[in-house]
């Protein structure tokens, strides 16, 4: 298929060649390059082909990568972010026959954290309900630039490494005591740094650091070594856990020991500390069941960084690891006979030197508990660290790639010593290659501008062009003969106006230019300018935006003059006004040759939320912010092959386009109409009781007069055109009854309709409603039922009281539905009565809890085990065979905080960011439940 030139935003003054459609693309290949110091990469992409066109179209995730000449493969693609999420994907089209094509799920790419950008430390200020933190960070090599901040996962904004960022009025979060602050270098989430900070600003017990010792084989014995950090506490604390008190402690004691608890393979050692002046401070750890000795020491997975190297030739290093059940006396760093010190435990980081960086010593570094010796890990540096090393470019090598014995491209590469950002030129036989960055590292050029076969390379240092290495390489392929000079433009942009003036930006596709580069003249322009060959992209301007002259340009080799293509613009560019819309692009999206939809794109100056509008022959389409382009329509409101579409822009209609095109798919003629209802939801009351609905449509194949809504079991009746995002219809009473029914036809096809209604009635004024109890069994546990109760509610305020039997059982968030109730007699008939606490209305109604029978699910269930590892809750059962439906987590009061699926032997709960307290864990079964209780610490 083509779309006809009205498509193109210019227009190529020259002969075209078409292929054969029997075009083919193969098995696409490709290789990712090293990532670079801000965490980006490129792809290298290439493929067999066969009767294609001249050229390509890379598309991937929503974004058009350009176009391409087969004749340049490998091509390449980015700068890309590695940010470990994105699942990159390369669509290559042909651009003749886009039905030609090829796709590879190249998946995700990680890029190490070894951007050296530090949380150092935390300053706060306390007030009644909030509190202001002080960020310090510091960033290497330079401490510049910026990084956004996240507190709990909410961003709370960017600021400068130069200065400390200052974060004001943070509400304090009394149920969880740990703040997660999380620092990220701004446009690169591969480089961040995390801090677990105990808020300092109310009673809380946190972080808890345990230690198992004295652990006794024979006598079944061991003892625990319990620490915590503890802020706005009283003087003491009062120690328990499994039904057992172990006494009072004055927080200067800590840390406090347990001596001689029994092992035991069923008790689920857990340990409460509250503070003396108040219950509701207080926090908790799971230890576990221990039935043996297996608590060893462990130092394990140290990581290390090398800080750039200061005035003196000298540098710091950073180190981090992790450890288990270690001493409360902290560790010990020593290495090349050196001690370095003891320090705590939980540091965030632990920083040593300073370092001789004299380019000859191997420096180790050994950890190890301060009591267990044994204890211990070490970590060494790969190669020695250089402080005074001046740049260092090495042996330049050259891998051929050749079709035949012609040579299709090369690639280069050398070792060096120079950050990834700083650049380089590279020359061939004195003709300037291009500037390319160190990180892009290994370049793979296509161009071969130079003699042939012996070529001296030469590769200069921008920052010190002393800096340099010269090599001389003979290839072994031979250079293309035969081809006439060839030259265009590839990629071709318009750069925003400033002043009253733009420039192009593009890049240049040429074969067997000459040696003396190229120029622009645009005679229209009275601009001129000569360039060389070997840059990814060049700039052409200033030229005057003043919306009538159509600009044309001629690219020529200035060795070759006859080498040479014209390239004119199709529109002028405007600068004097507050809107552009321009450079329209429709791209189809045809399925066995059908039209079933089409991705529109266009260049703006528009702010992302602000919305435009789309017809297709004068229908309306619907209304899209700006920021959401490239969109995918795939509704096809038309039955013409040639469409002319127009955006305006909702705000300023004088801003405006149109874009005539010619789909050579098939468009839909005969397909039967269809319309749907999605997203109706109510609005709120009005002061008369009333109230709106709200609506969204699909539709497809409609006619081009709108449609009719009319109320089946109400008088209302109104119509409207496709095309809006939502529609609002109305006012209806909210009389708590009416369950109100529409009908919706197309206007031009009236057996084109759909009929829907509304899920329940509405309630307003006083029209207070609880109504549909359910109530689920769960398990028997000790003799006594826990169920579950649930209710539909409408216009009710924001809680309700619960009394069973005449007692108050107690006061609820209709939020937190449903809720779970504990310990109830089985076989026995307990009344509901649910009264809303501020409006007049109730629901009563009466329950049997079940027998307590022992069945085979909840023989199943009770083998499973439940355990902490991390982060996570690991429950485990006795044999993969056993059958789980469900694992919900629930807290104190009953709320449902997450519910998963169950498949194989285990199943992980992730708790990182659950608040510290008691919750229970149902493991479901058909109508069985087993229940866990945790008490969960960070």
């Amino acid at each position: 298929m083509k779309i006809k030139c009205l498509l193109l935003v210019f227009v190529l003054i020259s002969n075209f060649t078409f292929a054969q459609n029997n075009c083919e693309i193969g098995q696409l290949r490709y290789d990712k390059t090293e990532c670079s110091a801000d965490g980006s990469f490129y792809v290298f992409l290439t493929f067999e082909k066969a009767n294609t066109s001249n050229s390509f179209v890379v598309l991937g995730n929503g974004k058009n990568y350009g176009t391409f000449l087969y004749e340049n493969l490998p091509v390449k693609i980015g700068p890309l972010k590695a940010d470990c999420t994105t699942d990159y994907e390369f669509l290559v089209k042909d651009k003749e026959f886009p039905d030609c094509q090829r796709f590879v799920e190249m998946g995700t790419n990680c890029c190490s954290n070894d951007c050296l950008m530090y949380l150092d430390s935390i300053g706060h200020e306390c007030h009644d309900a909030t509190i202001d933190l002080t960020l310090f960070t510091s960033r290497f090599p330079e401490n510049t630039g910026q990084y956004k901040v996240k507190i709990n996962g909410e961003s709370q904004g960017t600021y400068n490494f130069s200065s400390p960022g200052q974060i004001n009025g943070l509400t304090i979060d009394v149920d969880n005591p740990v703040m997660e602050i999380i620092t990220c270098v701004l446009e690169n989430d591969a480089c961040c740094d995390t801090l677990y900070y105990v808020n300092p600003c109310y009673c809380s017990i946190s972080q808890f650091k345990t230690q198992v010792f004295d652990c006794n084989q024979e006598d079944s014995t061991f003892s625990v070594k319990i620490d915590f950090t503890a802020t706005m506490t009283g003087d003491s604390f009062v120690l328990g856990g499994n039904n057992t008190t172990y006494g009072f402690f004055a927080y200067n004691d800590l840390p406090v020991s347990i001596e001689n608890l029994p092992f035991s393979a069923t008790t689920f050692y857990e340990f409460l500390v509250i503070d003396e002046n108040s219950s509701f401070c207080f926090g908790a750890y799971e230890l576990g069941i221990v039935d043996s000795c297996r608590f060893e020491c462990n130092i394990s997975n140290p990581e290390i960084d090398i800080l750039p190297c200061t005035e003196d030739d000298q540098f710091y290093v950073r180190i981090k690891f992790d450890e288990e059940n270690t001493s409360h006396s902290g560790i010990r760093i020593r290495g090349n006979g050196v001690f370095y010190g003891q320090y705590d435990y939980g540091q965030h980081y632990y920083q040593i030197g300073p370092l001789n960086g004299d380019c000859n010593k191997m420096y180790e570094f050994l950890l190890f508990d301060a009591e267990n010796e044994a204890c211990r890990t070490e970590i060494v540096l790969e190669e020695p660290v250089c402080c005074n090393q001046e740049c260092f470019i090495g042996e330049l090598s050259v891998t051929e790639n050749c079709d035949g014995d012609k040579l299709t491209f090369f690639i280069v590469n050398f070792e060096h010593n120079q950050p990834p950002t700083h650049t380089f030129n590279l020359w061939a036989n004195g003709i300037k290659l291009g500037t390319f960055a160190y990180g892009s590292l290994p370049i793979t050029i296509t161009n071969f501008p130079f003699a042939f076969p012996t070529v001296e390379f030469k590769v200069i240092n921008l920052a010190d062009e002393a800096c340099r290495k010269t090599t001389v390489y003979v290839f072994e392929c031979k250079k293309p003969e035969g081809g006439d000079c060839g030259i265009t433009f590839g990629d071709f942009f318009i750069s925003d106006c400033e002043d009253g003036k733009f420039f192009i930006n593009f890049s240049v596709l040429s074969e067997n230019p000459g040696n003396q580069g190229f120029k622009v003249v645009s005679e229209n322009g009275n601009l001129s300018k000569t360039y060389q060959y070997g840059l990814a992209h060049y700039s052409f301007g200033p030229l005057t935006g003043d919306c009538v002259t159509k600009y044309s340009f001629v690219i020529q080799d200035i060795a070759k003059p006859d080498c040479k293509k014209t390239l004119t613009m199709e529109e002028a560019v405007c600068c004097s006004g507050d809107c552009y819309i321009r450079e329209v692009d429709i791209e189809p999206i045809c399925v066995q040759d059908t039209l079933r939809g089409y991705i529109l794109n266009f260049d703006h100056n528009q702010s992302a939320n602000k919305l435009f509008g789309l017809w297709a022959n004068n229908v309306k389409v619907g209304n899209y912010a700006f920021g959401a382009l490239p969109i995918t329509i795939n509704n096809i409101n038309f039955n013409t092959r040639v469409v002319t579409f127009k955006i305006i822009n909702l705000e300023i209609e004088a801003c405006r386009k149109e874009r005539t095109v010619e789909f050579e798919c098939i468009v839909p003629e005969d397909e039967d109409c269809a319309l749907g209802v999605v997203n109706a939801e109510s609005g709120e009351c009005n002061n008369e009781d009333g109230f709106f609905i709200f609506f969204s449509l699909t539709h497809q194949n409609t006619g081009n007069q709108g449609f009719k809504i009319q109320g089946l079991n109400n008088n209302y009746i109104a119509q409207f055109n496709y095309g809006e995002n939502r529609y609002k219809i109305g006012p209806f009473k909210g009389d708590c009854e009416t369950k109100y029914r529409f009908k919706i036809f197309d206007i031009a096809h009236p057996d084109c309709l759909t009929e829907w209604s509304m899920a329940e009635p509405v309630c307003c004024g006083d029209g207070c409603l609880i109504s549909g109890p359910e109530i689920t069994k769960a398990e028997c546990v000790n003799g006594l039922v826990d169920i579950t109760l649930n209710f539909e509610h409408n216009n009710t305020s924001g809680s309700f009281t619960l009394k069973m039997n005449g007692q108050v059982r107690g006061t609820y968030q209709y939020q937190d539905l449903p809720i779970i109730i504990r310990n109830l007699e089985p076989k026995k008939v307990y009344s509901f009565f649910i009264k809303d606490n501020e409006k007049e209305c109730s629901e009563e109604f009466a329950f049997t809890t079940p027998e307590c029978s022992v069945s085979a699910e909840e023989t199943i269930l009770s083998h499973a085990k439940v355990f902490r590892t991390g982060d996570d809750i690991m429950i485990a059962l006795k044999n993969p065979g056993q059958k789980v439906t469900n694992v919900v987590l629930t807290d104190i009061l009953g709320r449902q905080m997450y519910k998963t699926g169950f498949s194989g032997a285990e199943q992980n709960i992730p708790l990182g960011s659950t608040p510290t307290g008691i919750y229970f864990i149902n493991l479901q079964n058909g109508l069985y439940t087993k229940t866990f209780k945790v008490v969960w610490s960070k």
